[in-house]
């Protein structure tokens, strides 16, 4: 399966997919669109978390982070977005913008998952994601899909065994896999259930444990690639029973996204710096990657029974950790079989722009 560049949509986020609809953020507004991104219907305006944003600056929002982190469907309709520390709750039919969630101490989301318990009730679930040199304890998150629901604290990682939490991936058998990272022993795959109320570690202390997602095939095969900036990434096989792992091929740089594209799986690489030096300036005006990344370009990869790269690019001029990694971020939800979507983060040519990808004849 190949896949190529057929539109470019300047300024607009793709953040979630449905069936029938792709939702898009941009210019502090929310819309709707259909799936060739022929029609696009403003349906609501998300409040501005800093004065700045108001400026509709590119450069603003990468320094401030003022991006969609995430997303995810509740039950009626209604899309939770994720955005530095707030989760705000839109109504596509009513142009209703809510304040869902403010996440304690500042914290942030990497990713929103869905989970199902033993009872068949749904919920949307995350665990904290911020700077955390100190290892704080580090907790999980969950609100049922009913748009009246309350978000739940769960349990939490004590104090000295993670980082942070990269997100949560429930399994086709049931069971609740959590991602942390990012350093020595908080790299690694924990198990939860769907109360979130029970942690234990199914493997950690390696960096071809850090991962920040999982995709199950109809084999039932569970794969991820790693996501370090100290080590070579690879995209690998994963067998979470007996805690070991297959690579299958080398990867240029760390990976962050991905997407399912009918039964397939997009995914993204990244370009980010190496360990902080200790100098303050030095480390926010880095240009120089990681270790672990090879060459200076973000790519985009398809997994279809073998691996493709769809597109590379090469990370723009603005630093790493002042301006954001470059790469390549997906929405929430699964595209159609024949069409995905990208958002370009920090990259030559197409930071900025919503990329919509389609399968060649």
């Amino acid at each position: 399966m190949t896949f190529a560049l057929a539109r470019t949509l300047p300024g607009w986020q793709p953040v979630a997919c449905t069936s029938d609809t792709v939702f898009l953020c941009g210019r502090g507004q929310v819309a709707r669109a259909s799936h060739d991104l022929s029609t696009i219907d403003v349906i609501a305006r998300l409040p501005d978390d800093i004065a700045l944003a108001r400026l509709r600056l590119r450069i603003v929002d990468r320094v401030f982070r003022t991006g969609i982190q995430t997303a995810a469907m509740l039950d009626d309709g209604q899309l939770l977005l994720a955005r530095r520390s707030k989760i705000w709750r839109v109504d596509p039919q009513r142009g209703t913008v809510t304040l869902d969630f403010v996440i304690p101490q500042g914290r942030n989301v990497l990713s929103l998952a869905r989970i199902v318990d033993e009872g068949g009730n749904e919920y949307i679930a995350f665990g904290d994601y911020f700077a955390n040199k100190d290892a704080a304890p580090v907790s999980l998150w969950r609100r049922a899909v009913a748009p009246a629901a309350q978000w739940e604290q769960g349990t939490s990682f004590g104090a000295g065994t993670i980082d942070h939490v990269h997100g949560l991936h429930q399994l086709k058998d049931g069971r609740i896999v959590v991602m942390a990272g990012d350093v020595g022993a908080a790299a690694g795959i924990w198990q939860t259930n769907a109360a979130l109320d029970t942690i234990t570690v199914v493997r950690a202390g390696e960096q071809g444990w850090r991962v920040c997602w999982l995709h199950e095939t109809a084999q039932g095969e569970v794969l991820s690639a790693t996501d370090t900036q100290y080590e070579k990434n690879v995209f690998q096989r994963i067998d979470l029973d007996r805690g070991e792992r297959t690579v299958l091929a080398e990867l240029p740089g760390s990976c962050i996204y991905a997407a399912r594209v009918g039964d397939s799986i997009v995914f993204s690489t990244a370009v980010e710096p190496g360990d902080s030096t200790g100098s303050t300036l030095g480390d926010i005006l880095t240009r120089t990657p990681g270790p672990g990344i090879v060459g200076d370009s973000a790519t985009i990869q398809i997994w279809d029974g073998a691996l493709h790269t769809v597109l590379s690019a090469k990370k723009d001029a603005w630093p790493m950790r002042l301006a954001q990694f470059g790469t390549f971020q997906f929405p929430t939800g699964t595209m159609p079989a024949d069409r995905f979507y990208a958002w370009a983060v920090g990259v030559d040519r197409y930071d900025g722009n919503c990329l919509m990808f389609e399968r060649d004849a």
